[in-house]
């Protein structure tokens, strides 16, 4: 069910956070198994494994495999209790949660729509290491960062940089960028247009040792925005995360099915072509 019908009939207000989720302020882009909530959603940012607090009028009683069931009355509120107790097989470290905490916090705050960095944006390096994206910088070396954020897919292929997820990431937070220095004037952006699935999908798998300097980065290479996972690795270099299959995945804490087959997939693909 996609998110646009689910918030058509949807009335009554909620916060919930998916498994499978993007976001940024001003301009969602969700995608959901299932859902059978029935009520007005007030998203905010969260990338990755459990769900929010502040669900009110009614309590979620049954969560299984994306697919939840509101009935009764209550409230939670307890982030951390709700998403161990409900979704992980295992207890996942306080350090983690606070490391995930943190980077959603400093995203927020630097990189979406109406809160756009512009100081850190000179001195671009560290703006693209904050995205999960350091090894990125030797492409724009000596580049301004205004004529940077003017570039498209197409123009970050020319450039060399071949991986299609990473060329997402920039080319969305470049528009995020455009779009808020715009946006006092009332001017909305034409909506950023995607690139063909091309990325895995019978394309020669290539392995781009410059990514793999950075594990973040390395995750990001994988799947949109994974690289907002990597406290869940607790440390682990990208060689040792290879070796990981979905059972040793769930014992890190993962619970997103879908995320768990992508990169079990694209780690055999590296160990493959090692």
């Amino acid at each position: 069910m996609r998110l646009s019908f689910v918030l058509k009939s949807l009335n009554r207000p909620y916060s919930i956070i998916g498994l499978n989720s993007s976001l940024f302020r001003g301009n969602v882009s969700y995608s959901f198994t299932s859902f059978r909530f029935h009520s007005s959603i007030p998203f905010t940012n969260n990338i990755g494994y459990s769900i929010s607090s502040n669900i009110t009028k009614h309590e979620v009683n049954k969560f299984n495999r994306g697919i939840a069931s509101v009935t009764g009355t209550g409230e939670i509120s307890n982030d951390d209790e709700v998403s161990k107790s409900t979704f992980s097989r295992v207890d996942i470290p306080k350090e983690v949660m606070i490391a995930h905490r943190k980077h959603k916090k400093y995203y927020e705050n630097n990189y979406t729509l109406g809160y756009v960095n512009y100081e850190l944006l000179e001195d671009f390096p560290a703006w693209l290491e904050g995205l999960g994206l350091k090894p990125m910088a030797p492409y724009f070396k000596d580049k301004k960062w205004q004529d940077i954020v003017q570039m498209k897919h197409q123009d970050l292929k020319y450039l060399g940089i071949h991986n299609k997820f990473i060329r997402h990431k920039l080319a969305k937070h470049f528009w995020i960028v455009r779009q808020d220095m715009v946006f006092k004037d009332g001017i909305r952006l034409p909506r950023l247009e995607k690139e063909p699935n091309d990325n895995w999908n019978g394309a020669k798998f290539s392995i781009d040792y410059n990514i793999l300097k950075d594990e973040e980065c390395f995750l990001n290479s994988i799947g949109y925005d994974f690289g907002a996972l990597l406290p869940l690795f607790r440390g682990k270099k990208w060689n040792e995360m290879i070796e990981l299959n979905k059972e040793d995945m769930i014992n890190l804490g993962f619970t997103n099915q879908i995320k768990m087959n992508i990169m079990c997939s694209a780690f055999r693909k590296y160990k493959k072509a090692i």
